[in-house]
């Protein structure tokens, strides 16, 4: 950014502070977005993914990767002890927790209020470098959406779409350096790249082809490492589609969450424009030429279409809660559109960023609330997330049982990895060795990622609130 542009954010930022309204409703709703995330937090622990990144970035950190005892595995996971690496993560995300790593003092913590602090900043650029209202922008994508659904669940859905809305900025600025966030934003979920083709927006030739040479450079580290270290460029890649797109050949389409991804903003939309015809203007007229007159419009309806294909692709063969998780995309576009819509309005009618700001203020107020109804029974003892008391319960179970330090196996195989048990994931051991080790059977998963088990004929022995544990025939005991 060159002296004039950064004179022209000073100028933004003074011009915001003058107006001590706007300045208390935007920090309303960033406090409150951050109170209701830090409870969640309290509550729950960190999310499955959110573990499996820290685990990750960890220990690719370890001597023992460093050294090359793990390299060319073509497994899903590597796992020792409680060494612990998914190749197919993503990177960014794991990158995030190395300095966090490095000073010892809770990592995971400090990465989510990095993704907070990420997202609230993202918001205000993308809202200056589009020249739409800041107020209406924190208004309608401080959402409940992203507390529940991606900062608690799998941080790298808010990351992903931070550095998404920055390249959208840098686009509108006609900048090529939008090829570095765009690059950064598919290195933190894969399915952004989908979104590559926004660069074209960027118009001169000459930027469209610096951008996506360096795209091609902020890519490129990561083909390099998953190059040396497992064989394969496009390793960490062709692991998350078996996953996430291949694992389930079924095919349906999932309307119901595609119609709750739009649900907040075309409330927020709602609630202006009821504001707008109070103020005596043809509501009808006001959508339609809002939607003409708007130089983003074509852009917006091309980002919808690309992110309708990702999460098509992503969520054709996921269950309902996944096939929301990945529609924030899809939020993302709907409240484009409600704000270009509100956008422009809001210089004729006075106070109609306030009006979004305080709806939005009312829905995240009470936005716990609905979160306790819709996931009282992931919160409940009965099930399993990384602060549960059923899963603290399965590990003095195993110590009493005579098995503690020992590996285990079972489908909560992060959640007690991040409790420094030895456990193993099915889909590991099955793809490896026969089982010799104890098993413990989480029967109620929340809202966490569960597998198909077999148990290959070992004894149940153990049958509790929320867990079961088996022993194999030949049961060891390896510390």
């Amino acid at each position: 950014m060159d002296l004039q542009g950064i004179e022209v954010v000073f100028m933004d930022i003074r011009s915001l502070v003058q107006d001590r309204t706007r300045v208390a409703l935007i920090l309303a709703l960033l406090i409150i977005f951050f109170c209701i995330f830090a409870l969640s937090y309290h509550l729950n622990g960190p999310g499955w993914d959110v573990i499996a990144h820290y685990m990750t970035a960890k220990n690719y950190m370890d001597p023992r990767f460093l050294s090359g005892s793990f390299v060319n595995n073509r497994g899903w996971q590597i796992q020792y002890d409680t060494f612990y690496i998914e190749p197919y993560r993503e990177a960014i995300a794991s990158l995030i927790f190395v300095p966090f790593i490095l000073l010892g003092y809770h990592p995971i913590l400090g990465y989510l209020i990095v993704l907070y602090l990420l997202f609230a900043l993202a918001i205000w650029f993308f809202c200056k470098s589009l020249k739409f209202d800041v107020l209406l922008g924190y208004g309608l994508m401080l959402s409940p959406f992203f507390v529940y659904l991606s900062l608690m669940v799998n941080g790298t859905e808010i990351l992903s779409l931070s550095l998404l809305l920055i390249a959208i900025g840098f686009i509108f600025r006609k900048s090529s350096f939008a090829g570095i966030f765009i690059g950064a934003a598919g290195l933190a979920k894969y399915p952004i790249l989908i979104f590559l083709p926004l660069l074209l927006f960027l118009g001169d030739k000459k930027k469209i082809a610096v951008s996506y040479l360096l795209f091609a450079l902020t890519t490129l580290p990561w083909l390099a490492f998953n190059y040396i270290f497992y064989g394969n460029l496009l390793e960490a890649y062709i692991g998350s589609i078996t996953l996430n797109v291949t694992n389930n050949p079924s095919f349906s389409i999932p309307i119901i969450p595609i119609l709750l991804s739009f649900a907040i903003p075309a409330f927020v939309l709602a609630v202006g424009l009821l504001y707008v015809k109070a103020g005596g203007r043809k509501l009808k007229g006001s959508i339609a030429s809002a939607l003409r007159e708007s130089s983003f419009t074509r852009f917006a309806l091309v980002f919808l279409v690309l992110a309708l294909a990702a999460y098509v692709v992503m969520a054709k063969s996921s269950g309902f809660f996944d096939q929301v998780r990945y529609a924030y995309c899809l939020y993302g576009a709907g409240a484009f559109f409600a704000l270009i819509i509100l956008q422009h309005e809001i210089r004729s009618v006075k106070n109609l960023g306030k009006v979004v700001a305080l709806t939005a203020i009312v829905i995240l107020s009470i936005s716990p609330v609905t979160y306790y109804a819709i996931t009282r029974d992931y919160s409940s003892a009965g099930n399993v997330n990384s602060r549960n008391s059923t899963v603290k319960a399965s590990i003095v179970e195993l110590g009493a049982m005579g098995y503690a330090n020992c590996r285990v196996e079972s489908n909560a195989w992060v959640y007690l990895l991040y409790l420094n048990v030895s456990a193993y994931s099915p889909l590991y051991l099955n793809a490896t060795v026969a089982s010799e080790y104890p098993i413990v059977v989480f029967g109620s998963f929340g809202i966490s990622p569960s597998y198909d088990w077999n148990t290959n004929g070992s004894k149940l022995v153990y049958e509790g609130d929320g867990f079961s544990v088996f022993l194999p025939s030949n049961v060891m005991c390896v510390r």
